[in-house]
């Protein structure tokens, strides 16, 4: 059985602690480590996610996942989000910044029994994944569920009223649809973007390197449509792209994953990342 470490502290943005599991491979020897990024008002201990590290433990991979340091949630409370000021605090430069902490802490403590690093990520973390692993020398495979091929969509169709607005108020509310919570995202993320336009222009990122990309995406999404899945291939130097024709964007799972097994398109990605430990 793999050797699970669960809710490892470690110190993220502004030094506020993230909560990471990590799923060794048994028997435990020199892998593949996959680094799992959630999504926008996600959290590592979301629906299925534990069966996915756990099978790929077995699989032969060793797993990280892990809260980002402003998603809301904390060590004493991981699965709702809570810390509404944290969440509002959130930016884009915070989530790369904690990627690369997560980075530094499993190779500080694990190295000898990694062989490299995959960046996977769903939704807004599939995005975070393609940027952090454009910018680490330790990731040579990057993996995408849904992810947006851009940033600022969550305000490009916006009216200039409305980003006046956002300014002057401070932040936004947007509601999750599962237990209609009502989320601040407050304007530094708008204003952190343009501050760094070069470095999250996830197209650009994508073209400057040779690592290997792979695409998953629901052609049945309804928040981010294929079009995006399109874009980041044609921009990467290598890679490969699954369109799903039954897939949403949450690939058939949901909160909370009561089964035992997995949905069914992620028993597939198994199969699809297994030769990457043979």
């Amino acid at each position: 059985m793999p050797t699970i470490k669960r809710n490892i502290i470690v110190k993220g943005s502004l030094q506020r602690p993230m909560t990471l599991d990590l799923y060794l491979s048994h028997p435990l020897k020199k892998a593949p480590l996959i680094l799992y990024a959630h999504g926008f008002k996600g959290f590592k201990d979301w629906g299925h996610t534990h069966l996915l590290a756990y099978n790929l433990a077995v699989k032969g991979f060793h797993f990280a996942k892990f809260n980002f340091s402003h998603n809301g949630t904390s060590p004493e409370n991981l699965m709702e989000i809570t810390d509404l000021e944290a969440f509002k605090l959130n930016t884009y430069e915070k989530e790369i910044h904690d990627l690369h902490s997560i980075e530094n802490y499993l190779v500080t403590h694990w190295k000898e029994y990694f062989s490299y690093i995959i960046s996977m990520g769903h939704s807004r973390g599939g995005s975070m994944s393609l940027l952090y692993g454009a910018e680490s020398n330790q990731v040579e495979k990057i993996i995408t569920l849904g992810a947006p091929a851009k940033l600022d969509f969550a305000w490009s169709h916006a009216q200039p009223d409305d980003i006046r607005l956002w300014k002057e108020k401070g932040y936004n509310s947007v509601i999750n649809s599962r237990t209609q919570q009502s989320l601040p995202v407050g304007f530094d993320l708008y204003t952190n973007f343009y501050s760094n336009e070069e470095r999250f222009d996830i197209l650009g990122q994508t073209s400057l390197h040779n690592k290997e990309i792979i695409l998953f995406h629901g052609k049945k999404d309804p928040v981010v449509s294929e079009k995006n899945a399109n874009m980041i291939f044609s921009a990467a130097r290598r890679g490969s792209l699954y369109l799903l024709p039954q897939e949403d964007h949450v690939f058939g799972s949901k909160f909370i994953w009561d089964k035992n097994t997995l949905p069914h398109f992620y028993q597939k990605l198994l199969d699809i990342l297994s030769p990457f430990v043979e």
